[in-house]
């Protein structure tokens, strides 16, 4: 499996609710977003996958990996798992949700954090904020 974005993050993030952790097999997902017709599969296909095949995740349908999510509400934008990139080191989060149930070794890096999910009309001004905080780190 191939996938290739192209244009500009509208955000990346870390989630730390317990599905992400389960499906992960880590401490907390990570992830980039993008609108959705900047991801394109160049090889392979995703299936639906989690035990909530409503919640939008998509797996490699070879290796049932998570790959991305299309999360339902969000408008048309999806979320790659950052992780996938040859460059992941560049994909600090910048919002980070669930910290209500991270670890208790897990230190929040991220400079918005939401003790939940945010609240999707939080979305327009978290995308803004983030453009003007990844010209500023790069």
């Amino acid at each position: 499996m191939r996938l290739r974005a192209s244009g500009p993050r509208l955000a990346t993030g870390a989630c730390h609710c317990t599905g992400c952790r389960r499906m992960t097999g880590g401490p907390y997902s990570l992830g980039a977003i993008y609108a959705s017709d900047a991801v394109d599969m160049e090889v392979g296909e995703t299936v639906p996958i989690g035990a909530d095949h409503n919640a939008g995740h998509q797996g490699c349908a070879r290796c049932s990996s998570w790959v991305l999510t299309r999360p339902p509400g969000l408008g048309d934008i999806v979320v790659v798992r950052s992780s996938l990139f040859e460059d992941a080191d560049r994909f600090t989060p910048f919002v980070e949700s669930f910290v209500s149930e991270k670890l208790p070794f897990v230190e929040p890096v991220a400079p918005h954090r939401f003790e939940h999910f945010p609240d999707p009309d939080e979305f327009p001004r978290l995308i803004g904020a983030y453009a003007e905080w990844e010209h500023a780190v790069r």
